[in-house]
């Protein structure tokens, strides 16, 4: 199912299609056509916001607090191959500071110790003057002489009162969910942020660069697995992510939101299931498929911004850096006010 949900969108309009000729075919035709299409439409709902574009407004209205979620891996510095970045991590810097967040999410963050690599910890948390900040690291390496973490992260510019992390399991190196409870001027809010496990598309027996140790289970699939073999592979992982990050939500309070690539589009049951019955917020105050990955399938919303009862969603507002491959999201919510029903 998670990987039919993928190319859900392509079938369901494809059904409609089916559905408008067989109003030259047969009524019989027409009727099973139109059953199938209402009972996908559920689907089709979690991946479409119909409503027309409204710019974000860069001034914040008082009592809301601005989070970003951002698989941005890390604007500061990534690591000694990558200096051709330089420029596109300035621009990135440059816009963060404009956007002026009090919480960023950063899913999958690196933090590179090297003599001509600029921390990134440092940047969020004395450039941008992020002062309470976060990072659960999951993966190390020591590659080009520079010792590469890679984790989650979560920079707040008001207090953390409490945190911890959930590690996932199944896994010899797994990923984690990582949350804060943050203090802000209009009440506490806890922030969730995770990344369920990538599925390596991109990397094939062509692809010359090693294995890293904590992909080493992965090796056959990832150098010789089909895209469809590879896509099983992972949605079995994700679906046990998926059980323990919804056990791990419904014991969140009231006014909580989670940031998170869940590498998994909003047609799958993996999604369904950790949403629940908590709020999209591009659903509530996007517009379009809300594409956050560019891909050749069009719609793939990979991304997430969900809140629960204890939240309203202000505005909503998505922007793709050229550093990162993931688009950024960005919501002004406001605590301890309900949810508008969608």
């Amino acid at each position: 199912m998670g990987i039919l949900g993928i190319g859900y969108m392509l079938s369901w309009a494809a059904g409609l299609g089916v559905g408008l000729a067989a109003l030259y075919v047969g009524k019989r035709w027409l009727v099973l056509t139109a059953i199938l299409l209402a009972a996908g439409w559920p689907a089709v709902r979690n991946s479409v916001a119909i409503r027309k574009h409204s710019p974000f407004e860069q001034r914040k209205k008082p009592g809301t607090q601005r989070v970003v979620q951002w698989n941005g891996k890390g604007p500061g510095g990534i690591d000694p191959g990558n200096q051709y970045l330089v420029g596109q991590r300035g621009e990135a810097v440059a816009f963060l500071a404009k956007l002026d967040a009090d919480i960023i999410c950063l899913p999958d963050f690196n933090e590179t110790i090297h003599p001509a690599i600029r921390s990134n910890i440092a940047l969020f948390r004395d450039s941008l003057g992020y002062k309470h900040w976060l990072f659960d690291r999951y993966y190390y390496q020591h590659d080009w002489g520079a010792d590469i973490n890679t984790g989650l992260a979560i920079f707040s510019k008001w207090p953390v009162v409490r945190h911890g992390s959930v590690k996932y399991s199944g896994r010899k190196y797994p990923e984690s969910i990582l949350w804060a409870d943050v203090q802000t001027p209009g009440g506490q809010l806890r922030v969730v942020a995770t990344h369920l496990q990538s599925t390596h598309l991109g990397r094939d027996a062509a692809d010359t660069l090693p294995i890293p140790y904590y992909m080493d289970a992965d090796t056959a699939i990832i150098r010789t697995g089909t895209t469809l073999q590879k896509l099983r592979h992972y949605q079995r992982y994700h679906a046990e992510q998926a059980k323990l990050l919804r056990a791990f939500l419904d014991t969140c309070p009231s006014a909580s939101v989670l940031a998170a690539d869940l590498n998994s589009v909003p047609a799958s049951w993996v999604y369904h299931r950790i949403r629940g019955g908590w709020n999209d917020v591009f659903l509530q105050l996007g517009s379009g498929v809300g594409a956050t990955y560019p891909s050749s399938v069009p719609w793939l919303r990979i991304d997430y911004l969900l809140t629960n009862k204890g939240v309203q969603a202000i505005q909503f507002g998505q922007y793709r850096l050229p550093i990162s491959d993931h688009d950024l999201l960005v919501a002004d919510v406001q605590v301890g006010f309900p949810a508008p029903v969608e």
